[in-house]
């Protein structure tokens, strides 16, 4: 390709040192490297994009593909994820409750085993349709303080990763002895095990304002 004179934008030959038409010199073109090439593309590339994070882990799941999104995603702080499970925690105990009591209203005098048994059932059934149906992003806890739970190139989450999560993520927890939660305030992403185990992150919804 010819090179234009950045005066009068006259074509020139490569070796040109200044131009033939208006005499301004020309600037002498400086040789890229091809690691030099990569690492600008790298970069036009991240540019165009924000801060989405891209490294998402490929699971034997269907799920939405596509390119990441062109939207910087602001992690959701401690304080929010706290009071979101506060308020999921107190669905739980709630349905457990109600089901204490219809026992009771259709059993004349239930064992506290039967008891313990009903409100155990009652409380997994209420547990996996509120985490587990989290594949729309949100459980009632964080649909109320506004935050979601979204791949980690931003896109929503399938069936399995919110299986993934929800099971294998929430049982390391319990091993750890709550170790895993902790980790949001290590990782940068504040992302806890469950996120690291199914390539999901946690962040605040985008307001409307």
């Amino acid at each position: 390709m010819a090179t234009l004179c950045p005066r009068c934008h006259a074509p020139q030959r490569p070796t040109a040192r200044f131009c033939r038409m208006c005499g301004a010199p020309l600037a002498e073109p400086v040789p890229v490297t091809t690691s030099e090439r990569v690492v600008r593309a790298r970069e036009e590339a991240k540019g165009s994009v924000g801060e989405v994070w891209e490294y998402a882990l490929t699971l034997p799941w269907a799920e939405e593909g596509g390119r990441p999104r062109a939207q910087a995603f602001l992690p959701a702080s401690p304080l929010l994820r706290l009071e979101a499970f506060f308020f999921d925690l107190l669905l739980l105990l709630g349905t457990m409750m109600v089901a204490i009591i219809v026992v009771v209203a259709v059993r004349e005098r239930p064992s506290l085993a039967e008891l313990a048994a009903w409100s155990a059932l009652a409380a997994g059934l209420m547990w996996g349709a509120n985490h587990l149906s989290c594949a729309r992003g949100q459980s009632v806890g964080m649909a109320l303080v506004g935050i979601r739970v979204v791949r980690a190139d931003g896109h929503p989450m399938s069936w399995g990763r919110a299986l993934l999560r929800y099971t294998i993520g929430y049982g390391l927890v319990g091993l750890s002895l709550g170790l895993g939660f902790l980790w949001i305030f290590v990782d940068k992403r504040r992302r806890g095990w469950p996120d690291l185990v199914s390539g999901t992150c946690v962040i605040e919804e985008a307001s409307d304002d």
